[in-house]
């Protein structure tokens, strides 16, 4: 890079051949003595790609991750508003999306979703900068993303809740 008239390069060159020299590290001895791994190597190339856009330090979002969501319910009542929330949860998670659940109430008369969901508080914080979409459902989930600033000035995007075809 000097040679080209670059007078202070932000690496050196001895480290720059290092980097482009392709290399092999089989993990097959490490394995034998730690035992089964606990990601495979694409799953930690995935996150450590999602971790590195989360972070800022990559522009563009990783194709190979899925679509994360967030919804917010009131409670898990046994009313129909939250049926429907629970099939098409269900439906996107059988469709590979990676849905969080977080709702307010201790009402909990529906518990088959293909999740654990998470309870909070009005004033809980939730990391909504993990989510490509949050999806509020009824007037006070409404409210608490609001009261957040999702829609104004958070990164998410508001998602109306519809069926996966």
């Amino acid at each position: 890079l000097k040679k080209i008239g670059w007078t202070d390069p932000p690496i050196p060159t001895f480290r720059l051949n290092n980097m482009l020299i392709g290399s092999h590290y089989p993990i097959e001895k490490t394995q034998e003595i730690v035992g089964d791994l606990p990601y495979s190597f694409k799953k930690g190339v995935n996150q450590t790609l999602f971790w590195l856009y989360e972070q800022g330090l990559i522009r563009n979002k990783p194709s190979s991750l899925r679509i994360r969501i967030a919804v917010i319910l009131p409670s898990l009542a046994a009313t129909a508003p939250i049926f429907v929330a629970r099939d098409i949860i269900n439906g996107l998670l059988l469709n590979g999306a990676e849905v969080d659940v977080y709702y307010f109430d201790d009402i909990v008369e529906v518990n088959d979703f293909n999740l654990t969901p998470q309870k909070i508080t009005f004033f809980s914080k939730i990391n909504f900068k993990k989510y490509d979409f949050v999806h509020s459902h009824l007037f006070r989930a409404d409210l608490y993303v609001f009261w957040h600033k999702i829609g104004l000035f958070g990164v998410s995007k508001t998602l109306p809740l519809c069926p996966v075809s």
